[in-house]
């Protein structure tokens, strides 16, 4: 039985097709304005994504640099820093895809 989601224009045409897998959002965290990190227990083979997204009423510059790190097959770490003295509050939005 196939599994998914498929979304169609009034047409008739697709615009939105997912029917190999969904996303999983599992968290979020506020960066403020200084370097860190967070440690999310790993969920076994599967793709991991984040997505950086700003305050509407704070500037664009200086948002950070995430790097993940797979420090254990328990654990990834996900990092940020900042590369200018600007330093913009975001949330870091992570799940599994």
């Amino acid at each position: 039985m196939a599994t998914g989601l498929k979304v169609w224009n009034n047409d008739g045409t697709v615009k939105f097709d997912v029917t190999t897998r969904l996303t999983r959002l599992i968290g979020a965290v506020q960066t403020g304005n200084q370097a860190g990190y967070i440690d999310i227990a790993s969920q076994g083979n599967r793709a991991f994504f984040f997505i950086v997204s700003n305050d509407s009423n704070q500037p664009t510059r200086g948002v950070p640099n995430v790097v993940l790190t797979d420090i254990s097959a328990t654990v990834i770490r996900m990092s940020w820093d900042f590369t200018t003295n600007v330093r913009t509050p975001c949330t870091l939005h992570y799940g599994l895809w």
